[in-house]
């Protein structure tokens, strides 16, 4: 097969591949985020329902407590201690007065019903109830006596409440004078008034729908009437309101469903949320379809541009053939002869040599140019100051004479540790956490040769310390910092040292608040040429070995005001 074939032939396959797997990626990171994005929109939309539901729970109570406070009014302005003796006909206007009010008070009350003792009843709203229904179905359930409380009744159809389901919350009135049982309250919602709080879906949403369940997984709220009342019949539906899961996707009449639910404590139910996953993926499946074509109609094209393409570059292939014998002795001004059918084999004969020497040269600069590359990183970070040594050695034999052994002993520790990083087995590459530790320990030493002058801050994201970076990348930075910035300051100097990750980089930063620098020395310092026995190395060197190992991905930045500071950005790649 000729190398033309095999050219079309992979770069096809290639195409056909990436293209592939860039539909399906994309499919599902955008199948993922809308999902992702959907469960947030529930949850905030059932946070919102939920608040709702429990503040109208709230307000019933407090509709029931301002009905017990209206209620001992009416009977007090009788003016009789016994209740026994109190004429219902007489105060009956008056709580009626009382009732309509309180319903007024708060729009989810649709109606208020109070009975008292003797089984005569006052209203507000379109009630049309008997002492006994109300007997029956609801004094029985409220205790006549100890603490009075708000009982939820369970959302039921009671026709001479409201001819739809009605939530009712009642209970015991007693006198405020003498304890005596009065009578009992209850307050109705209307099951459309709960309904009311679901929100409306905009034009061109997907249809997210709300249901509400009580304990015994019946529906307590729902946009069709005919199924509120009605226990939830899916078992899946039921295992997702038993288990601990918030969110899930459950198949419903063969069709799968995203589920979300809260709680809602004050009611004893529960709000579920959902809509079909085929409707909310029904923008990703088209744009999907969309991209698919344009993918097809790109394969095609780079196929067919691919094959003109690879024909004109195998042409010359061809053609440099003829010469490769020629040019294998040396003869230079051959012609090139297109007649050749194996272009492949002959360009391997006769480049082979040439290509060897070639190769050889090659990997001999390469090798060249590494050692050299080792050299200059070996004798760069074998530049340790001997001073700072001496003047360490010096402060811990101080210490030691001043009675100050627990100080001394910190400090030794801190310059063992610093070596110890300094050397670290000849590695050229340490990590973040390596050359953090070792500037803590070199600013520890100098805090104590400076106590005066100076204090330091280290405050770097755990997010970066197992990264890479060139050894003794920092320290000659902070050196140049306390010796140019805080040195020359009269005391309250202060470093902070502080790293973070921004994309693919990491910054390194070192802030002091000395003496500052104009612009034409910030300029000097990176163009300085350092002195090989001056036992530092400055700005210009730590640049230059942060290019020599990332090349221009790293970089370094001063920003400095003369009398306030300088802070120096480092920015290197994630290793």
């Amino acid at each position: 097969m000729k190398m033309q074939y095999k050219f079309i032939l992979v770069c096809t396959a290639m195409i056909v591949f990436l293209v592939a797997a860039i539909l399906g990626g994309m499919y599902k990171i955008l199948y993922d985020i809308n999902v992702s994005r959907t469960k947030t929109i529930f949850h905030d939309e059932n946070e919102i329902i939920r608040v709702r539901l429990e503040s109208m729970r709230s307000n019933l109570q407090t509709c029931a407590n301002m009905v017990t406070q209206d209620v001992n009014r009416v009977y007090a302005e009788v003016g009789k201690e016994d209740i026994s003796g109190v004429s219902f006909i007489r105060i009956k206007n008056n709580l009626f007065t009382a009732l309509d009010y309180d319903t007024r008070c708060f729009s989810d009350v649709d109606s208020i019903l109070f009975i008292d003792m003797y089984g005569n009843i006052c209203s507000s709203g379109n009630i049309e109830a008997t002492a006994e229904q109300v007997d029956q179905e609801l004094v029985s359930g409220i205790p006549l006596s100890g603490r009075t409380s708000c009982i939820q009744f369970p959302m039921e159809i009671r026709d001479y409440f409201s001819d739809e389901p009605v939530l009712t919350v009642g209970k015991r009135i007693i006198s405020m004078k003498n304890g005596q049982n009065i009578g009992f309250v209850f307050i109705n919602v209307r099951e459309s008034m709960i309904s009311n709080i679901f929100p409306e879906m905009k034009e061109g949403e997907y249809q997210n729908e709300f249901m509400l369940v009580d304990e015994e997984k019946r529906i307590v709220g729902y946009e069709d009437a005919d199924t509120l009342l009605r226990p939830i019949e899916e078992r899946e539906v039921v295992s997702f309101l038993n288990n601990s899961m918030e969110t899930d996707i459950l198949s419903v009449a063969g069709e799968d469903y995203l589920m979300v639910k809260t709680d809602i404590e004050k009611l004893g139910w529960t709000l579920l949320s959902g809509t079909s996953v085929s409707e909310l993926t029904r923008g990703i499946t088209n744009t999907a379809k969309l991209t698919i074509f344009i993918g097809l109609f790109a394969a095609v094209t780079a196929t067919i541009l691919i094959a003109v393409l690879s024909k004109k570059i195998t042409r010359p292939i061809h053609a440099l053939t003829v010469s490769a014998n020629h040019i294998k002795c040396g003869d230079f001004s051959a012609v090139y002869d297109t007649d050749a059918k194996d272009e492949v084999g002959i360009l391997a004969q006769a480049f082979k040599k040439m290509s060897e020497r070639i190769q050889g040269l090659i990997k001999a600069v390469e090798e060249e140019q590494e050692q050299k590359r080792k050299y200059e990183f070996a004798l760069i970070q074998t530049q340790i100051q001997p001073h700072f040594l001496y003047n360490t050695l010096d402060l811990i034999y101080i210490m030691c004479e001043s009675d100050m052994a627990h100080e001394g002993s910190a400090v030794t520790k801190a310059l063992a540790d610093f070596y110890r990083i300094s050397l670290s087995g000849g590695r050229e590459i340490i990590t973040i956490e390596e050359e953090l530790r070792h500037i803590e320990n070199y600013l520890y030493i100098q805090r104590a040769r400076y106590a005066d002058i100076m204090n330091f801050e280290i405050d770097c994201s755990p997010m970066v310390m197992d990264y890479k970076i060139v050894k003794l990348t920092l320290q000659p930075l902070i050196e140049n910092a306390i010796y140019h910035g805080l040195k020359m300051k009269d005391g309250g100097g202060m470093i902070q040292v502080g790293g973070w990750a921004e994309g693919d980089d990491i910054i390194l930063s070192i802030s002091d608040n000395g003496v500052g620098m104009n612009p034409n020395r910030i300029q000097e310092l990176l163009d300085e040429e350092e002195d090989e026995n001056s036992g530092h190395f400055g700005l210009k060197s730590v640049r230059r070995r942060l290019q020599l190992y990332y090349g221009k991905a790293a970089s370094i930045e001063i920003d400095s005001e003369e009398g306030t500071g300088t802070k120096i950005t480092v920015k290197i790649p994630k290793v």
